[in-house]
């Protein structure tokens, strides 16, 4: 294993690279900890959580790419911890960082079409990422409902079942780091 990945297995709580199911329980927990949300009133912990939050993702992204490069069970054959499920692979999608509320930290999904969800806790405001790159940003959603799409065996059929068709929302476009828009 090279450095970089030593890197972010160590930041994960790893010392080796962990099998999907690990890496994901992992960074549910991580994220959990340090969502900047958790720190709100308080500027010096809230920035210090956005940095970890950012460095967690960057983390699971890179770990879960290298879990998924070459073939669907690397990393897992061995410990039989291969959920059988090849949908979730998001390297080859398009892709553009966070969400237009630069405050709102991003958290990946293990989901067939959802590809990341966030949420700013004074607002209500629930924002879910599909593949393709697609943003919308759901209104009036109390915080439990985001906690359990975290917690959800499968993201997509939480938010089919419990978040399209009962709250307001409407599509955004993307935007750059550089143009981002502040709520």
């Amino acid at each position: 294993m090279d450095e970089r990945l030593r890197e972010k297995c160590e930041l994960l709580g790893f010392d080796r690279l962990p099998g999907e199911l690990e890496l994901k329980r992992a960074y549910k927990i991580l994220i959990k900890q340090w969502h900047p949300d958790r720190f709100y009133g308080r500027p010096e912990l809230e920035q210090l959580a956005v940095k970890k939050t950012q460095r967690i993702n960057l983390a699971y992204k890179t770990l879960l790419q290298e879990l998924t490069a070459d073939s669907p069970q690397r990393g897992n054959e061995s410990k039989g911890e291969y959920d059988g499920n090849p949908r979730h692979r998001y390297s080859w999608q398009k892709y553009s960082e966070g969400f237009p509320d630069s405050s709102v930290a991003e958290i990946f999904l293990n989901s067939s079409h959802v590809f990341s969800a966030g949420y700013n806790k004074n607002r209500w405001v629930l924002y879910l990422k599909f593949l393709g790159d697609e943003i919308f940003v759901y209104f009036d959603v109390p915080e439990f409902i985001f906690q359990h799409l975290l917690l959800a065996h499968s993201p997509g059929k939480y938010a089919m079942r419990f978040i399209y068709g009962r709250f307001r929302h409407r599509k955004v476009v993307p935007l750059s780091r550089s143009s981002r828009l502040q709520f």
